[in-house]
């Protein structure tokens, strides 16, 4: 992940949150591991060819939509390949 920090994200102390600024290909990377563009789309509540844009830098990935990928479980390795 980057070392960029912006102010929004991931509890701290402070009780403010903050957000890591995630890149194009981190966000790769942990759609991935959770699945197709089609399965995680649907579990973030999108279009595909959001994560498709997202993925390739084409579409502005903001802390929010980094937060909400990184926020979803695992799926069971069933759930992996259904879609």
């Amino acid at each position: 992940m980057s070392d960029q920090i912006i102010e929004t994200a991931t509890a701290n102390p402070s009780g403010w949150l903050r957000a890591v600024v995630m890149t194009a290909p981190e966000y790769k990377a942990i759609r991935l591991r959770l699945g197709t563009q089609s399965s995680v789309a649907q579990r973030l509540g999108v279009a595909r060819s959001t994560i498709a844009l997202r993925e390739t830098g084409q579409m502005t990935l903001t802390p929010e939509a980094g937060l909400a990928i990184s926020a979803l479980p695992m799926p069971m390795k069933d759930e992996k390949t259904a879609a």
